[in-house]
């Protein structure tokens, strides 16, 4: 029963649950320990860093962050990174440590050669983990993955996806499942008008 509320004034999210209720909009925040955040339905959380270096959603060292919908699922998360950053992971030579999302609707936006979720310029894209959901997360220019680490590959990242949908620009490090099975991404182009 104990948690938090995130709030416009959120620059940092301390171990233990957090509720996004409502329209939130904030700058860089920043994980510290291990984070449990709730979407509500209907919310929509936006982390938008605007500053060079810094992720829209920092998971860096150590920390890990685990993300959850309600009952719906319709609660949704947009961050984006700033120059040389993740939109949730590393920032600039910023490796990503632990993501992993449940459910909601997730959008990530790396800056430059950073990936969507991962890492930053130059760095890992550490364990990120996609249970479920809907996420679509595109690496920054120069080559940027979606999901893993930036635009070469730096490291033993791992992708792995059990569920959801996922919608990337780039894949750096090859997804698999909980069984150590590859998950292969197709890219399906559409003509049709809708």
């Amino acid at each position: 029963d104990n948690y938090e509320v995130v709030t416009n004034a959120a620059s940092e999210l301390a171990s233990g649950w957090h509720v996004v209720v409502g329209k939130v909009s904030c700058g860089s925040v920043a994980v510290s320990g291990n984070v449990h955040l709730i979407l509500m339905d209907d919310c929509e959380l936006t982390a938008s860093s605007g500053v060079a270096g810094y992720a829209g959603v920092a998971v860096e060292s150590g920390n890990s962050l685990a993300l959850y919908a309600q009952v719906a699922g319709a609660g949704r998360l947009t961050a984006a990174g700033g120059y040389n950053a993740a939109g949730i992971g590393g920032g600039c030579y910023g490796s990503c440590v632990s993501v992993t999302i449940n459910g909601g609707q997730v959008t990530a936006q790396g800056a430059n050669v950073s990936a969507g979720i991962g890492g930053g310029h130059s760095g890992a894209g550490g364990l990120i983990t996609i249970n479920g959901g809907t996420v679509i997360a595109n690496g920054g220019g120069n080559g940027g993955n979606g999901l893993g680490d930036c635009w070469q590959i730096v490291s033993e990242t791992k992708v792995e996806i059990n569920g959801g949908s996922v919608f990337v620009n780039k894949v750096g490090n090859v997804p698999v499942n909980a069984a150590g099975k590859n998950v292969y991404c197709v890219t399906v182009p559409c003509t049709a008008s809708l």
